[in-house]
């Protein structure tokens, strides 16, 4: 402290003034070197609460989920690459006519207003955009 204003020393004879003094400097070291008393830090946690094993456990599910789901579009994906886009499968696929065979007519109308239903469907979706 050094700005601290200091105490006039009392008006006695030069050996008193001299005690008063080192008295005084003794006063000064021992605040200066003064530790605080008060913990300021934080208390120990120990490790079990630090590491959330839990959260941990509920992280490696939720990538282990994705982890199967995309595997399972790769192999999707690879079918119908493999395919050449043939498997079609869903509420949007039309149906298609398989085999050399012509089939019956009652059939082929089916098939007809079925191809005509799913191609509005499709010109319904790219006019309307992305349904969110």
């Amino acid at each position: 402290m050094r700005g601290a204003p200091r105490p006039t020393p009392p008006r006695a004879p030069a050996g008193l003034r001299r005690a008063w003094e080192d008295a005084y400097r003794a006063h000064r070291r021992r605040v200066q070197d003064a530790q605080p008393l008060v913990d300021t830090c934080a208390p120990w946690t120990p490790s079990h609460l630090h590491l959330k094993l839990k959260k941990l456990k509920l992280e490696q599910d939720r990538l282990s989920a994705i982890d199967r789901d995309n595997r399972l579009l790769l192999q999707r994906v690879s079918s119908i690459m493999r395919h050449r886009g043939q498997a079609t499968a869903g509420p949007t696929a039309c149906p298609t006519v398989a085999g050399p065979q012509p089939p019956a007519r009652a059939a082929v109308s089916f098939l007809s207003r079925q191809r005509a239903r799913c191609q509005r469907n499709a010109l319904s979706s790219v006019t309307q955009g992305p349904r969110f």
